[in-house]
């Protein structure tokens, strides 16, 4: 549904409300919930984003022979929706449905790890993670294909691995400088959190998982009724 005919139904709820007069109230306010002690009006914008987000999902856990043809229109692989890509990667889609679920997805799912989930952060395609303003990936397989992939494969009791302690741990080829951009390519503030709090979670107990808010929910049982309070904070 495009989006100047979403604003619109929008628009004219809110005018409704309040009789074409100016809101006296937040956005963020009235749509949500009532045991916040707000008023939990509908808004077209989340219905929508929240049924599309829940779409990927099916995508994801369900093994239907639709599946494929979602993907082939979305013209991703199925491992790209974990990733934390940029939302216009969407622009990639071959059709405005899925260029929206996209977009939708990666506002959603591609966010900042909460302080003791950065060494579960993804190396590879995370848009927090850039050289040059580049999503870093094809040019570092000689580092993926020996298993590092996560913030923590660099680390070893919270301190950074230098390039031949990395080598003498996973034998991987890999050049001094090549390691050098990688480093600078993460977060100096996540580099320094890191460093304070180690090794104090397990990249494998993180997968399939994704921040709400400031919790951490189970992807595959994520609900469609708590992504609208998400985008209500942070409006």
């Amino acid at each position: 549904m495009p989006d100047s005919f979403v604003d619109k139904v929008d628009k004219a709820i809110v005018n409704f409300v309040w009789t074409n007069k100016t809101p006296k109230l937040k956005s963020s306010t009235i749509v949500s919930e009532m045991a916040n002690g707000d008023m939990k009006m509908s808004n077209l914008q989340y219905m929508i984003r929240s049924q599309e987000i829940m779409w990927v999902q099916r995508i994801l856990y369900e093994d239907r022979k639709w599946k494929r043809l979602a993907l082939k229109l979305m013209n991703i692989r199925e491992e790209d929706l974990l990733m934390k890509h940029w939302p216009g990667i969407s622009d990639n889609a071959r059709s405005l449905f899925y260029n929206q679920v996209l977009r939708y997805w990666y506002e959603f799912y591609s966010v900042e790890p909460l302080t003791q989930f950065i060494g579960n952060e993804c190396l590879w395609h995370n848009c927090f993670i850039t050289i040059d303003n580049k999503l870093v990936y094809g040019a570092y397989n000689n580092l993926r294909e020996p298993g590092i992939n996560f913030i923590a494969d660099l680390y070893s009791n919270g301190n950074l691995l230098n390039v031949n302690q990395l080598s003498g741990k996973y034998r991987p080829s890999i050049r001094h400088l090549q390691y050098i951009n990688l480093i600078d390519a993460m977060s100096s503030n996540w580099k320094s959190v890191y460093k304070k709090h180690g090794d104090s979670s397990n990249v494998k107990s993180f997968e399939n998982k994704i921040i709400v808010g400031e919790m951490v929910e189970d992807l595959h049982c994520l609900k469609s009724d708590c992504i609208p309070n998400v985008n209500t904070k942070n409006k």
